[in-house]
């Protein structure tokens, strides 16, 4: 057989080429490119030889150190970084000594960039070797991560704050699956975080306290509202509890809705202590109520047995003054008969202001003009004012309607314009006056009988002689007078009140010894027009 021939080798024959122009180009253009990225980098990197001396720093590590990058070379880690370097030249030794990077290594202090500034870095190290393997120095890649590490330090202080509210609070999704809860929630539920985080709201609440309660208003939270809301609240292994909510729609980077951060404090207790107090004071308006019946029975006996009193003396008179027919006999008869008259007089009155008093109950109310009211009641009481007493109106002309009676209105301001005259009996000046008025929450808050909000205020205010507390007090009370026997029965002020506590209303009352008397009287404006 023929031999097969072997070919010759490729390069056999011929010596090795030299590196072409074209070669040498490209590799110089390659370096150029590194040098620029290296120049131009985001991060800082540095080269830094045996003795732990800079030998070249890019742009980006000059600026982080405070000087140039010429400055840096030939000078030693303490003469550019003295804040610093105790922290960072151990690492730098070890991994001379050990030929292996440390990476992720974390330095803080303060550099010649911004004395007295605390800054963060992330820095990788990484050995410097020749072809035997001989550590000659190393290179750092350095990474300011100062604004990463403060809101890190943020969060820190967030979760803080949030472990230690007493709010339950919580982050659920748009699945309605909890991403994150507080310690506090943990604790409300007795249960471990991994029991919730991951699990549905259904699961943990219970499913129909999630379709009845929660579940449509996480819906209008995702929906844009902000969502404020108290109930009760029947957990599962826990029983019922009055919850304060708050849901507040959270909002990605894009604009969407990420979930609902859910804010939620415990109010049973103060709810029971509420419902025990609004049972207490229901209570005390019943004894109030009983007590008060009591002294309009003990008022009206006691005044109607006066009466009767003197109706029967005076009857008894006229009798003797009959049988008698001398001529001052019959005067006599005829002044006991006067009497007489007057004491049914007096009984007319007091039985009509019971039937005033009875009727505080009985209203018509409609969307009311007081403006009105007093211009009606002025021209009414001109007549029954002495001469000495002067009046004076200031109404607001564009004072806003108030859901009132206005037949109760003028018996209202009919009262109070009586009873600044009885107090003034040698003259003096009465001024009524309405206007439009704001009460604040924290004016509501120090009144219970009162919302904040729109209303309409009355005033009435007398130059008179005023009240000492102790009157004060009782202003209101039925048949508490102050006038002398035959004068009054005291029912004037407690038809008053009456009224405006029925009619929703406000009244204080500001006066003291000598220095006149204000009444003031607040009614909820009306939704509608005056009819």
């Amino acid at each position: 057989m023929p031999k097969k021939r072997t070919p010759p080798a490729r390069n056999q024959g011929r010596t090795a080429r030299e590196p072409s122009p074209l070669d040498t180009k490209n590799l110089q253009k390659r370096l150029a490119e590194l040098e620029s990225l290296y120049r131009t980098a985001s991060v800082g990197i540095g080269l830094i030889d045996a003795n732990l001396c800079y030998v070249h720093v890019n742009e980006k590590l000059a600026a982080f150190n405070g000087i140039s990058a010429e400055a840096h070379v030939g000078r030693s880690i303490e003469e550019v970084l003295p804040a610093i370097a105790d922290n960072i030249t151990a690492v730098l030794r070890r991994v001379l000594q050990t030929g292996k990077p440390i990476l992720n290594s974390k330095v803080k202090g303060t550099t010649p960039a911004e004395p007295g500034i605390e800054r963060h870095w992330l820095v990788n190290y990484a050995p410097v070797t020749l072809d035997d393997g001989t550590v000659v120095g190393l290179s750092a890649v350095v990474i300011d991560v100062t604004e990463l590490e403060r809101t890190n330090e943020e969060l820190r202080v967030y979760k803080r704050i949030v472990s230690a509210a007493p709010d339950h609070m919580s982050f659920v999704d748009t699945d309605f699956i909890y991403c994150a809860v507080s310690d506090a929630y943990l604790r409300a539920h007795d249960r471990q975080r991994h029991e919730i985080v991951g699990h549905s709201v259904a699961e943990l609440l219970g499913e129909e306290t999630f379709e009845d309660i929660v579940r449509p208003r996480l819906e209008e939270c995702l929906a844009g509202r902000e969502i404020h809301y108290q109930d009760w609240f029947s957990f599962p292994g826990i029983g019922r509890r009055f919850m304060d909510c708050r849901y507040s729609r959270f909002v990605t980077s894009d604009g969407t809705p990420g979930g609902v951060i859910v804010t939620a404090r415990d109010f049973t207790e103060r709810k029971k202590s509420e419902e025990h107090q609004q049972k207490l004071e229901s209570q005390l308006r019943e004894a109030r109520a009983l007590e008060a019946i009591g002294r309009l029975a003990a008022g009206v006996a006691h005044d109607v047995n006066s009466l009767l009193m003197v109706i029967l003396g005076n009857s008894q008179l006229a009798e003797k003054g009959i049988e008698t027919p001398s001529k001052s006999s019959r005067q006599s008869a005829q002044e006991a008969l006067e009497r007489i008259q007057e004491s049914v007089g007096r009984g007319k009155t007091m039985v009509q202001s019971l039937l005033t008093f009875a009727r505080v109950g009985a209203s018509n109310s409609v969307a009311n003009d007081l403006n009105r009211n007093v211009i009606d009641t002025i021209h009414l009481v001109d007549d029954l004012l002495s001469p000495t007493i002067s009046i004076r109106s200031q109404l607001a002309p564009d004072l806003k309607p108030c859901v009132t009676d206005p037949g109760q209105m003028e018996q209202v301001i009919l009262n109070l314009l009586l009873n600044a005259r009885d107090a003034m009996p040698t003259g003096g000046r009465i001024v009524i006056e309405t206007t439009n008025v704001e009460l604040s929450r924290d004016y509501a808050n120090a009144h219970s009988d009162v919302q904040a909000g729109e209303h309409v205020m009355l005033s009435v205010k007398d130059s008179g002689m005023g009240m000492d507390e102790n009157t004060k007090a009782r202003l209101f009370e039925p048949f508490f007078t102050t006038k002398k026997p035959g004068e009054g029965c005291g029912l004037g002020l407690s038809i008053v009140y009456g009224i405006v506590t029925q009619s929703k209303g406000h009244i204080t009352v500001e006066t003291a010894p000598g220095k006149g008397t204000v009444f003031r009287l607040y009614f909820p404006v009306a939704d509608t027009a005056v009819e």
